[in-house]
């Protein structure tokens, strides 16, 4: 399955052409489909945090789209959470959950959650216990030096972000630009999980097909090895057959745990 680049959205078309509604239809319906690829998110979230290796006092979630995807299994694990998305139609829809107005309640993310972890907690407390601890909801452009804009935050000890690299990213550098932009708001130390894509070169929102940059695990390795961290942590997983994905042409899934040297 390919795709014509020149009608590929990018970047600025995040700003008035990618519908929460459509995303959420498209890929968050099921967390066992996608060839795997959420269960196998999943699966390795809480591998990390059910460790023990990562944890802290605050988080910021880099891209964190519509729904809370990759910060619910390290809820746990901290104590004040921040959203951030350059949508700002993603900004709202998870302001308006946050504040109890929207009509989704991402039931089915909680409860796929706390079964995975397997200790009796009810999605509505996993769901309520997330809530509480959410500092806030900022815009982010990793294209910009200024990736936050004007905000200004102490250290993060844990950054999380999920499908977003390569959605923003124009070419190779741009991945050790990213890493080496968010690095600033890390001590030394500061824990980064991340997960993604690879050899990826657009995904289905709806009706839209949305770019995406293809990269290897070679130079998401280096990208952030140049960028001052040490990886802890890798694993990857096989996509399906192309012509049997509906939604994107990605190669593999990846999660990856790094330390801020």
């Amino acid at each position: 399955m390919s795709a014509d680049k020149s009608q590929l959205k990018q970047n600025e078309d995040y700003l008035t052409d990618f519908t929460p509604e459509d995303y959420l239809k498209t890929t968050s319906s099921n967390f066992e489909d996608e060839g795997g690829l959420r269960k196998f998110f999943f699966a390795c979230y809480n591998e990390i945090y059910k460790s023990g290796a990562v944890k802290g006092r605050r988080l910021m979630d880099v891209g964190t789209g519509p729904i809370p995807i990759s910060v619910v299994t390290a809820e746990p694990y901290v104590q004040e959470i921040f959203f951030s998305d350059y949508a700002p139609s993603n900004r709202d829809y998870l302001y308006q959950w946050l504040i109890g107005s929207s009509r989704q309640d991402f039931k089915a993310l909680f409860q796929y959650v706390t079964k995975l972890e397997n200790k009796g907690q009810h999605w509505e407390e996993r769901s309520s216990a997330l809530k509480n601890k959410v500092g806030g909801i900022f815009p982010v452009d990793l294209l910009n030096d200024k990736v936050f804009g004007e905000n200004l935050f102490p250290h993060f000890d844990v950054i999380t972000s999920s499908l977003t690299f390569e959605s923003a990213a124009n070419e190779v550098a741009d991945w050790e630009k990213f890493a080496k932009r968010l690095s600033k708001f890390q001590k030394p130390g500061g824990h980064f999980v991340i997960n993604g894509v690879m050899g990826c070169t657009f995904y289905n929102v709806g009706p839209i097909k949305f770019q995406a940059f293809p990269i290897s695990k070679d130079k998401l390795q280096e990208s952030f090895t140049n960028a001052g961290y040490t990886i802890q942590y890798f694993k990857d997983h096989a996509g399906p057959p192309k012509e049997e994905n509906v939604i994107s042409n990605y190669e593999k899934g990846f999660v990856m745990h790094c330390i801020r040297n």
